[in-house]
């Protein structure tokens, strides 16, 4: 192989280089995604629960993702792997909860979205 032969192959291979890790880059930017949320049964129970959907427009990794929900006791981090729909938390307490999202990319949602779990009221029978 003479050197032009070489350059002109190296050229190739670093074009391909680019367009293949620029590409995987680059269209990770926001992560979509949903969170909803239903209120515990009763009072002071930990039976509610957090619905998170990805969206589909962000496929992350295989379908990767990190959802980080802020609470009272600090971050909780849930890494879910290779989803193709809902997960959906359950225990959960009343509360407020953020919750962001991010995918293996390192792409992250544009703003966390609130989740609001309320207790409900006390009934009091005499």
């Amino acid at each position: 192989m003479n050197r032009k032969n070489l350059l002109q192959t190296l050229k190739g291979l670093l074009l391909l280089a680019l367009l293949t890790f620029g590409v995987n880059r680059s269209w990770a930017q926001i992560v979509a995604f949903s969170a909803t949320g239903t209120d515990p049964v009763c009072n002071g129970e930990f039976s509610g629960t957090i619905t998170l959907t990805p969206g589909t427009s962000n496929p992350g990794i295989n379908g990767n993702y990190v959802y980080d929900l802020d609470t009272l006791s600090g971050v909780m981090s849930i890494t879910v792997w290779a989803v193709s729909g809902d997960t959906t938390l359950s225990g959960m307490q009343a509360q407020t909860y953020d919750v962001a999202c991010k995918d293996l990319n390192g792409a992250t949602s544009s703003a966390p979205q609130q989740v609001v779990l309320t207790d409900p009221s006390v009934n009091i029978f005499l």
